[in-house]
């Protein structure tokens, strides 16, 4: 059974939203394997009890108006040029999964051949050439983004296989494990990632199907899915938004009583303090910065081991981050 017999359209998002609560998308898989910087196992285990959304993306501000800050905004109106462009810099064909399907505006969910609680819902299919000695055109998936930091991606024309650990540097891991429940639901031997990143920078890159990694990968995911969804075993507390929102939620109404410290509150209250102290200390650091910083945008640092910091930027508001 190919993947066009496994997937299911849906005439708008909100019908395609309502269904997704029941699966896990490809889209949602980091967060449960705690591998997104926008959401974690919390957000999975409460989306799927409540039957909500993972908002898997980075939060934004609302406003009256159309915001392009707005990742989910951003993706609805650039995505389709993302995969114009896609065509016009590679000249591989693609058409989106309702136009494939006979129903153009639809959007589609497709479920593993085996494990019908996984699920994608690819941007569009694409065709490109196949290797020396097979003439015809291959299929495979096509994955469409918007981004605003182009130096969270590699280089451009990029071909990717093995682990999504091996990923980093070249796209955002959070996004090859996405390509990659794209290529383990469809059976497809590959899956185009191109992406429009700040100042409209277009780059495409290719995820290739490795069965090792693949087998690993759902089977973690298959895993983590029983125990936090299907038993509903709370995932290990662990600070995130959406786990502190769960802990403040359960808290009594009326709470006037105290009692003294145990052990594990000692341990836990030293480090709020060490943090109210790290975080004055921060503040004073930033102060220092902008008062040298002169004409400066970034203060950088030598090479350094992976996880160490490159330095600091400066934004045109006087927002001091470090990268």
């Amino acid at each position: 059974m190919t993947w066009r017999n496994r997937t299911v359209l849906y005439p708008n998002r909100a019908a395609w939203l309502a269904a997704r609560t029941l699966t896990l998308g490809a889209s949602e898989a980091a967060a449960l394997l705690g591998e997104s910087p926008f959401a974690g196992p919390w957000d999975v285990f409460i989306a799927k009890r409540d039957g909500a959304e993972v908002r898997e993306q980075e939060e934004f501000n609302e406003s009256g108006g159309v915001d392009l800050n707005d990742p989910l905004m951003r993706g609805q109106v650039l995505e389709p040029l993302v995969g114009r462009a896609y065509t016009a810099v590679t000249g591989n064909p693609h058409r989106d999964i309702g136009t494939e399907l006979g129903k153009p505006g639809h959007i589609g969910i497709t479920r593993h051949r085996t494990e019908p609680w996984l699920t994608a819902s690819l941007d569009a299919v694409v065709w490109a050439p196949g290797p020396d000695g097979f003439p015809d055109e291959i299929e495979g998936a096509g994955e469409w983004k918007t981004a605003k930091d182009s130096w969270k991606w590699g280089p451009n024309g990029s071909i990717l296989s093995g682990t999504w650990d091996s990923f980093d540097r070249i796209i955002p891991q959070h996004i090859g494990i996405q390509a990659l429940v794209h290529l383990a639901v469809t059976d497809l031997p590959f899956c185009d990632v191109a992406v429009f990143t700040g100042g409209l920078c277009f780059r495409h890159f290719r995820v290739l199907r490795n069965e090792p990694t693949i087998r690993t990968l759902v089977g973690e995911l298959g895993r983590l899915w029983d125990l936090h969804v299907v038993q509903g075993i709370e995932p290990d507390l662990d600070g995130s938004a959406a786990c502190v929102a769960e802990c403040r939620r359960r808290l009594a109404e009326n709470r006037t009583k105290s009692r003294p410290a145990d052990a594990m509150d000692e341990e836990d209250i030293a480090v709020l303090v060490a943090r109210r102290e790290a975080d004055a200390a921060a503040e004073r650091a930033k102060a220092r910065i902008l008062a040298r910083i002169g004409d400066c945008a970034k203060l950088y640092l030598p090479p350094g081991p992976d996880g160490a910091p490159h330095g600091v930027r400066v934004n045109a508001r006087g927002a001091v981050t470090a990268y």
